[in-house]
């Protein structure tokens, strides 16, 4: 009979072939964007012994209107939702807090603008090529990422707080690129973002015409009662008094006040 001769080639092929399906199986991307989130939140989130960082989950109340929104974006297959609003009214908080909550089912990513020294494309491709010892660029993760949001029926969620402290003066044009990316992937990947209001229109519009990232706002966000169905961002704003009263006894059983 005839034997097939095996070049150190053809194990070399076979071995890389494994290694890649292996490295980047739904098991392993979930596993990684867990450690990828804690370590991005790190300096974010903290606890009643570190009460100095911005999230602490002990002491954090969801903010209903913006769960509904966030809700309707979860059920529909837009690319972007935004969230805009003063400085300390809590974005940050609910930016972490919504990319924990959604971390359990969906592959999540987090990045908090200030930390990205280039463009969110750069930093991304740094994380999982650190993790699965790959030289992928875009294209090539982006494909890979909706082959896992489709082998898992969920959409895999990119996090990024605070577009505003960006230091890098390209980066609302290099984001919006990102955004552009993403929407011929249909909703598989999508990216969930935070900014000043009074900084949106540095990354809405360019010369007076709408970017990606604005274009791409899901509309399906918006309340299902509203006359105006612009894509617009969620604007989040101080805290009701009956949020407030939501919030109050936290504080009083954490820090024992009376």
């Amino acid at each position: 009979g005839f034997t097939a001769r095996v070049t150190t080639e053809d194990i070399r092929i076979r071995y890389e072939a494994l290694k890649h399906f292996i490295g980047y199986s739904p098991e392993n991307v979930a596993a990684f964007s867990r450690c990828q989130q804690a370590d991005r939140m790190e300096v974010l989130r903290g606890n009643v012994g570190h009460p100095e960082l911005k999230y602490i989950p002990e002491l954090y109340s969801p903010r209903r209107p913006l769960r509904e929104a966030f809700a309707r974006f979860m059920a529909g297959s837009g690319t972007v939702f935004a969230i805009t609003g003063e400085s300390g009214v809590g974005k940050t908080n609910e930016m972490c807090a919504l990319a924990e909550s959604v971390g359990s089912s969906h592959v999540t990513l987090f990045f908090s603008a200030g930390s990205i020294a280039t463009t969110l494309t750069d930093a991304l491709i740094d994380d999982f090529n650190w993790y699965f010892s790959e030289e992928l660029r875009l294209p090539g993760l982006a494909r890979r990422l909706a082959d896992i949001a489709a082998g898992t029926k969920r959409s895999v969620l990119i996090f990024v707080d605070a577009l505003d402290e960006a230091p890098a003066p390209t980066f609302p044009q290099s984001i919006s690129d990102f955004a552009m990316r993403l929407a011929n992937l249909n909703g598989k990947v999508r990216l969930v973002v935070s900014v000043k209001s009074a900084e949106w229109d540095r990354f809405a519009q360019f010369r007076g015409i709408p970017s990606s990232l604005a274009s791409q706002l899901d509309i399906s966000a918006l309340p299902p009662d509203g006359a105006d169905n612009t894509p617009q961002p969620f604007l989040l704003t101080e805290l009701t008094e009956a949020e407030l009263s939501d919030i109050e006894p936290k504080y009083k059983h954490v820090f024992q006040l009376h």
